[in-house]
């Protein structure tokens, strides 16, 4: 094994063991404010509290995954060599902005670690999805990319509001915007990568909860919860008819 493979696979374990840890930096050892506690006062466009469990299916894919490409059959895999870097970028960058919003807050650096994380989820996501590997690791990968990505879209257009509403935006209208931007957004992706399930999954939670949350679970904002559920309905139309056109596709070019 190469040495630099042997830096990914040691790295990405040490990764994936990082994130539950950082994420609990806070109530665990009392250094810093809790990230449930920052989000409880942020902007609108949160999603409500109970949505935030998904890190916990991401933690543990992050673990599936790290232990799959340690492994002889996972490690050598032409998946493992391509994906392997970016879901180990993602890591980092999650673990960088646990830790970083825990001891300093939101911030632009925060912000920018959040856009990091999600640009090398969607690199993951892209090669993970094009490339011949055992079923085993290629599902973990491509749920583990797919649902990161998903979540991360809306969380890194979430905390460009909360910074700036902390410097004077006012909430709603800097809701408003950040959920028609990442809307947009996601909806591009989901038409690029034709519709990919566990993409528009992670996208569809958050923009869901977000309905949910100002429409009482957390405060009453009927304005940004008509405009989260349309960017809802938006995501999983445009993905629903890109898949729907690549089925179609792949029948044609089998006929």
């Amino acid at each position: 094994m190469a040495k630099a493979e042997r830096v990914r696979v040691l790295l990405t374990v040490i990764l994936a063991l990082l994130q539950p840890l950082a994420a609990a930096m806070a109530p665990l050892a009392g250094i810093g404010r809790p990230i449930a506690e920052m989000v409880a006062t942020a902007t609108p466009a949160v999603p409500a509290g109970y949505a935030f469990l998904i890190w916990w299916v991401i933690f543990a894919l992050s673990i599936a995954w790290a232990g799959w490409q340690a492994l002889p059959a996972g490690r050598g895999t032409a998946l493992a060599q391509r994906a392997g870097w970016p879901l180990a970028g993602m890591m980092g960058c999650d673990v960088g902005w646990m830790l970083l919003v825990q001891l300093a807050g939101d911030g632009w650096l925060a912000v920018l670690l959040v856009f990091a994380a999600l640009g090398s989820a969607l690199v993951a996501l892209w090669l993970a999805a094009g490339v011949v590997a055992p079923r085993a690791g290629r599902w973990i990968a491509v749920a583990l990319a797919g649902i990161s990505a998903g979540w991360l879209t809306a969380a890194a257009f979430v905390n460009v509001a909360s910074v700036a509403v902390l410097q004077g935006a006012a909430p709603t209208l800097m809701s408003l915007l950040v959920l028609l931007a990442a809307g947009g957004f996601a909806a591009g992706v989901a038409a690029v990568l034709r519709g990919e399930a566990w993409y528009v999954g992670g996208v569809a939670w958050a923009l869901a909860a977000v309905v949910l949350a100002n429409l009482g679970l957390r405060a009453l904002n009927l304005v940004v919860a008509v405009a989260a559920a349309a960017m809802l309905a938006l995501v999983v139309l445009v993905a629903w008819q890109r898949r729907r056109r690549a089925v179609a596709e792949t029948g044609v070019a089998a006929g």
